[in-house]
């Protein structure tokens, strides 16, 4: 009878965890902040089940999303989040390091991105055609109009190329962030049931690894010789690059802002509330990058 207890338990775990994949992707189309939770509770639950009972779990959900949805948004799904799952998998097994972790699942997810769009057919060329720009300007209208907010087409075209310019950038620091929230949710979700894997610490002591300036210094030399010795204009590489080092020393001045509020006070619900506030504030962005920048030369919080 015990044997019997365990397998239908088995059973009915699994079929919650059915249940659960299938409304976060479903929910995902109107609130995509929910494909942020959907990772991590499939990495947890493979580190238990095993890699192939949630590959056949998320594979199941995906071909009923593409029933109810479509085919292509339940191929979209699988091929997107599928390779990040297999690799979390395999690194936190592993036990390969935090920061090596982050990275590789990070760009394995935005080569999952990249090769996924581009075998649905969204290229560069699609997205620089007249009918992407003429849905984006109707789009943003329609926004627009509701906020009273008058601009014309010639300036939200501009606005369009802008953002095709930054989307590889903006890709990259999204593919952190989501690698760096898996695993963080991963690791808390596995020590909630009596299980230790390799994690990151608190946000409040995120810090960029080691050896960031010097990539940023040769970078820059690399990017500064190319323009030098060719006829090739690099401008738009430059403001990825700094896009992606200033959201990354932004990220760690939250980090200090919330390590010396922690210090202040408690209370959770004030100090968010007091979070999304300064966030509010004009500028808020710049201090958050300055003080990032100060606290990795100087480690205010004396992070050992």
């Amino acid at each position: 009878m015990l044997g019997v207890n365990i397998i239908n338990k088995s059973k009915d775990n699994i079929f919650v965890l059915i249940i659960k994949s299938i409304l976060m992707s479903l929910g995902g189309v109107i609130f995509p902040v929910l494909y942020l939770f959907l990772p991590p509770m499939l990495v947890a639950e493979s580190i238990n089940k095993g890699i192939v009972k949630i590959i056949g779990v998320f594979s199941l959900c995906c071909a009923i999303v593409g029933l109810v949805v479509s085919p292509v948004f339940g191929a979209l799904i699988f091929s997107v989040f599928g390779p990040m799952i297999l690799i979390f998998h395999y690194m936190i097994l592993k036990k390969s390091s935090i920061n090596l972790t982050i990275f590789v699942c990070a760009g394995v997810f935005f080569l999952s991105v990249i090769v996924s769009l581009y075998s649905f057919g969204v290229t560069a060329q699609s997205l620089n055609s007249s009918e992407s720009i003429k849905v984006f300007i109707e789009a943003q209208k329609n926004v627009l109009e509701l906020s009273d907010i008058d601009i014309s087409r010639s300036e939200l075209t501009i606005m369009y190329n802008r953002m095709l310019q930054l989307l590889p950038g903006t890709l990259v620091i999204i593919s952190l962030v989501i690698s760096y929230v898996t695993y963080v949710i991963t690791g808390r979700t596995l020590l909630k049931k009596g299980a230790y894997i390799l994690q990151p610490s608190s946000f409040i002591f995120f810090r960029i690894p080691k050896g960031v300036f010097e990539a940023m210094l040769i970078v820059g030399v690399l990017i500064y010789g190319v323009q030098a010795l060719t006829d090739y204009r690099l401008n738009i590489l430059i403001d990825n690059v700094l896009m992606v080092f200033e959201a990354l020393f932004t990220f760690v001045g939250v980090a200090v802002f919330l390590f010396f509020l922690n210090r202040a006070m408690r209370g959770k619900m004030l100090k968010l509330i007091i979070l999304l506030f300064m966030f509010m504030v004009p500028g808020a962005s710049t201090v958050f990058l300055f003080a990032g920048i100060l606290d990795s030369l100087f480690n205010f919080r004396k992070l050992p």
